[in-house]
């Protein structure tokens, strides 16, 4: 089933411009046909569970997403 770019950040608890990050950085496949942006919600869920690693806390983090940190110290 292939759904848009709100549907599938809510079914993500993202906002679309996360998924927009994501899509660029290469973290979530998608298809565009001209304009328009399609997700396939199975490919999606096993492309982020397959991304995922455990830490020590027990949290998951998606594999090469670096932490950013403040600056500002």
């Amino acid at each position: 089933t292939l759904i848009g770019k709100v549907e599938m950040a809510k079914r993500l608890a993202v906002t679309p411009r996360t998924l927009e990050n994501w899509m660029r950085e290469g973290y979530v496949p998608y298809i565009k046909i001209g304009r328009v942006v399609r997700y396939d919600l199975e490919e999606v869920m096993g492309t982020l569970k397959a991304s995922m690693v455990a830490t020590p806390q027990g949290d998951h983090d998606l594999v090469g997403k670096s932490k950013r940190r403040n600056s500002y110290c």
